[in-house]
């Protein structure tokens, strides 16, 4: 059965979901009374990256669903994040005739949307990690990878969607085995993309391309014209972490970057937390702001949250921004070596790169010109190899992709962007 859930939460949101959990492999909580009512309760924790999610299911003795409840925890500190509760406010079981389906009053106030059959937007698909997994069953290989860590989380909302996941599934590990058997200089490896369209994996990973690309087809229907297609400058949201004094590293505060550094939408570099941003725009925010607050002050949560900077103590303290010459590969190492870790953009869409795993990276197609690059990651070296010569870069999607978290690419070349955009921080003459 599927019903519009209503999410309640700081900015509330109704998206279309699979209404009911699979509690097989969930512990018993024994019964409890929710609304004076007294309810059985089964109780599923899972592990997102740094984010503990504990699920709380309330059902009547004789099997009525009353509450969903799912709340976030930081697995580090122990902080609170945040707290979803799906209340049912009725429920008729086995499948409903589509004739006699309605929508219930709750969910009238949204307005429908417009997506390609089996897109989610990145919205959505944030919203429905959150909801636990409905299983189904036939598919060897893709049963395997929704059991793994790389499918925790999936959601199916019917056994079409399951199949048509599998197939995209099954799509994605062909190519890998086929690029792998051809013994190239990087290799491939699954992960959580396995089985992920193309549209969510720019809408959900590289959001401000993907806002570009919808613009250019809307201009495109205006004008009779065909829609612009890859070639479209996209997110660059990652921002220098660290800064070096006195030898020593001093993390500051990601999360301040996500919460304080908004700019207008309007506004093609402005930052919009975990929909995007420029890195030099959040160096410019921590200059005007007077500081940013260290990783231990401020804490990150992975998730959109208010600002919280006039109530934590600002440290970190810079002059500005520069940037190295463009394409120039000596300029960028004199500044890796004596600078420290950069910020840099790239061109993130290639499918290889979404599945990159180990060794030296090359796409002879990617692009590499800065208005067509998509995402901003972390040089933090350079070196030789067999391979040849390689940037060393670090990603932000977790140390679960590539090498733990980071990647080798061919120096040789444009090396799709990574000497094309590089800028840093300027320290000011006391930076904590």
């Amino acid at each position: 059965m599927q019903v519009c859930l209503r999410f309640k939460h700081a900015g509330d949101s109704s998206i279309e979901a699979t209404a009911l959990p699979d509690v097989r492999g969930w512990e018993y909580g024994g019964k409890e009374r929710l609304n004076g009512e007294q309810v059985q309760l089964w109780q599923y924790e899972a592990r997102h990256e740094a984010k503990r999610v504990v699920y709380r299911f309330y059902a009547t003795t004789e099997g009525v669903p009353r509450r969903l409840d799912m709340r976030g925890q930081n697995s580090l500190s122990g902080a609170h994040l945040d707290h979803w509760v799906v209340d049912y406010t009725h429920f008729v079981p086995g499948r409903p005739a589509a004739s006699l389906f309605h929508t219930p009053e709750l969910c009238k106030s949204v307005a429908p949307q417009t997506l390609p059959t089996g897109r989610r937007t990145a919205r959505q698909t944030r919203l429905l990690s959150l909801v636990p997994t409905v299983r189904y069953r036939g598919d060897t290989e893709y049963d395997a990878f929704i059991s793994s860590s790389h499918g925790i989380g999936r959601s199916h909302a019917s056994l079409a969607d399951y199949e048509h996941r599998a197939a995209l599934f099954r799509a994605n590990l062909r190519m890998i085995e086929a690029h792998n058997a051809a013994n190239r200089s990087f290799t491939m490896a699954m992960n959580r993309f396995g089985d992920w369209t193309r549209d969510e994996f720019v809408a959900l990973m590289l959001p401000k391309r993907d806002r570009m690309l919808q613009r250019a087809a809307q201009r495109a229907q205006q004008e009779g014209k065909a829609p612009v297609g890859e070639g479209q400058q996209g997110r660059q949201g990652q921002v220098v972490q660290a800064a070096m004094q006195a030898g020593q590293r001093t993390p500051f505060s990601q999360q301040q970057i996500l919460d304080c550094s908004w700019g207008t939408t309007d506004n093609e570099a402005s930052n919009m937390a975990c929909d995007g941003g420029d890195p030099w725009a959040a160096i410019a925010h921590v200059v005007d702001s007077g500081g940013i607050a260290t990783l231990a002050d401020y804490q990150y949560e992975g998730l959109d949250n208010y600002c919280r900077a006039n109530r934590t103590r600002q440290v970190g303290r810079f002059k500005g921004w520069a940037r190295p010459p463009r394409y120039n590969n000596a300029a960028l190492m004199e500044a890796v070596y004596s600078r420290g870790p950069l910020a840099i953009s790239f061109d993130a869409s290639r499918p290889s790169f979404a599945f990159y795993s180990s060794g030296v990276y090359v796409d002879t197609e990617c692009l590499y010109k800065p208005e067509d690059l998509d995402h901003s990651m972390v040089l933090v070296g350079y070196g030789s190899s067999e391979a040849g010569d390689y940037w060393e870069v670090k990603n932000s999607w977790s140390t679960h992709w590539g090498d733990g978290g980071h990647f080798k690419v061919l120096r040789d070349g444009h090396a799709c962007g990574v000497a094309s955009d590089a800028a840093y921080a300027v320290v000011a003459d006391s930076v904590l």
